[in-house]
Formats: structure tokens, sequence, C-alpha cells
């Protein structure tokens, strides 16, 4: 499947209730990207909450624990999101052991550094959780990004707060209705 004409889908990575994530090669580069498409946003209404400017400013955010959200488009009627693909494993997936602390603190550390960087913004994640987070080991240290981050700051809140964010990691300002502050990202 070709998507925007120049993306070729190598594999479907997972599909939730608004967009479905897939790897994707550019046609014209040969690199590989990882894709979040929208299927059930239409892109007015994401277009009317999320400026041209936020976008471009999101894509300027690089740190070494957040996946780098490269670009923004459109496919059809539906808003994608092209971000560097990072083959980690979601942290839901790693095994503590007592012989682990020292990754461990590595793992909260890096985390405690991606929020950062995201909340020097202005963004907040809102809603960090273990799936939104990937981590490799390499030999004896761990390498961590942060995904899911790109539209937690304007776009399509009430839509979410109703009905996409994971509620176990839901602070409780967020469920109420309030603006996030750093603080709902702990």
């Amino acid at each position: 499947m070709i998507l925007d004409s120049h993306y070729e889908v190598q594999k479907e990575l997972g599909k939730g209730l608004w967009a479905t994530v897939y790897v994707v090669k550019d046609l014209r580069t040969n690199k590989i990207f990882g894709m979040k498409l929208f299927h059930r946003l239409d892109v007015q209404n994401i277009y009317e909450k999320f400026s041209a400017e936020d976008m471009h400013h999101i894509t300027k955010i690089q740190h070494k624990n957040l996946v780098h959200v490269v670009n923004f488009g459109n496919h059809g009627s539906n808003l994608y999101y092209l971000f560097e693909y990072y083959d980690g494993e979601p942290l839901k997936k790693f095994k503590f052991r007592p012989s682990k602390l020292s990754l461990l603190y590595d793992i909260i550390v890096q985390i405690c550094y991606g929020l950062a960087a995201l909340h020097s913004q202005k963004i907040f994640h809102k809603d960090l959780k273990l799936n939104n987070v990937l981590f490799k080991l390499l030999d004896k240290t761990v390498e961590l990004k942060i995904i899911d981050y790109g539209f937690t700051n304007k776009s399509v809140e009430k839509v979410q707060r109703e009905h996409d964010i994971s509620l176990p990691y839901l602070a409780p300002e967020i469920f109420l209705g309030n603006e996030a502050i750093p603080q709902s990202d702990f």
C-alpha cells in the first residue's frame, strides 16, 4: 500500500481507536520511518485546533530520549505524522530483577530527561504509559525513547479525554477537565 504517493507500507505496527501505526519506506530516499495515520479524525477537525505553526514546532524538537517527529501530512482526508523509526520494545516488556537496579535508575532518568525536553517547549505528554516508552538493551546499558507526544498539547483534547487516554495513567487534573501542567506527566 502506498500512502501520500510516496510512502510504501512495510508493515503495520499497531492499530488503536484513532489511528494505525505503520513502518513505511520513503520511495524517494529509501529511508525507513514510522507513520501514525489518524483514521477516525478528519483533518479539518485537527487543523481547527492544531495550527501549522504547532505542527512545525513539534518537528523542531530533538532530544535523544524522544522519537523525533519528522513531518505532518494528509492522506485523503486523514492526517498523519511521520517519525523516526525506533526499533525498541515497549517498557511494559522490561523484566525487572534486583541485578538490573542500575538499569531501572537509568530508565527513570531518561524518561525525566525526555519529559523535561517536552515541558521546556510547553508540551505535555498526558498519556505517558509503559507502551509509550520504548527501550533497547545495549550490552550493559539501556537506550530509551518516549513516543506519542505530538498531539497532546492542544489538539482534540476533549475527544481524547472522553475516549482515548488510558485511565490508569490519567492525571486527576486532566480527568477533571482542567489544563495539563508539568506534574501531569509524573
